[in-house]
């Protein structure tokens, strides 16, 4: 992630545009919406717009009173599977947390892993970048 920042960079460089059209956008999708990765990414790139994205049931369990970088901006949704964003918004998508949120079946039936990258990747634009990761919980063979 790191060597696509800096590839945007250039992207977050003042200046740039005076509307500041051509800002690089970040989502740290699922991610902790304080002290976490977003902020140290808002600090580093001060001229990006960075958004946490997580869910409402976890933002009620954090401090939301706290205020990050100016560029900063926390978002709850209901789900992850339903971003309050336009297509193409994206530079690059951060969703390392999704493990501990998503679930393969969720509560209507649907497959939250699906529904939630097919979001990412309207909300991605062309040639942007998605991080994700997934885990596996099962433990095969254990000693």
């Amino acid at each position: 992630v790191t060597k696509r920042l800096a590839r945007l960079s250039h992207l977050a460089a003042p200046g740039r545009d005076s509307a500041g059209r051509d800002r690089a956008r970040i989502l740290d999708l699922g991610g902790q919406s304080t002290c976490d990765w977003a902020w140290h990414c808002a600090l580093q790139y001060p001229n990006a717009k960075v958004y946490t994205v997580t869910t409402k049931a976890i933002r009620q369990l954090s401090n939301s009173n706290i205020r990050g970088p100016p560029n900063h901006r926390q978002v709850a949704v209901k789900r992850l599977s339903k971003l309050p964003f336009a297509d193409g918004q994206f530079d690059l998508i951060s969703a390392r947390e999704l493990h501990g949120i998503l679930k393969f079946v969720g509560e209507n039936g649907e497959d939250e892993w699906e529904s939630c990258l097919h979001e990412c990747m309207r909300v991605l634009k062309p040639g942007g970048y998605l991080e994700f990761s997934v885990m596996d919980s099962d433990i095969i063979n254990a000693g």
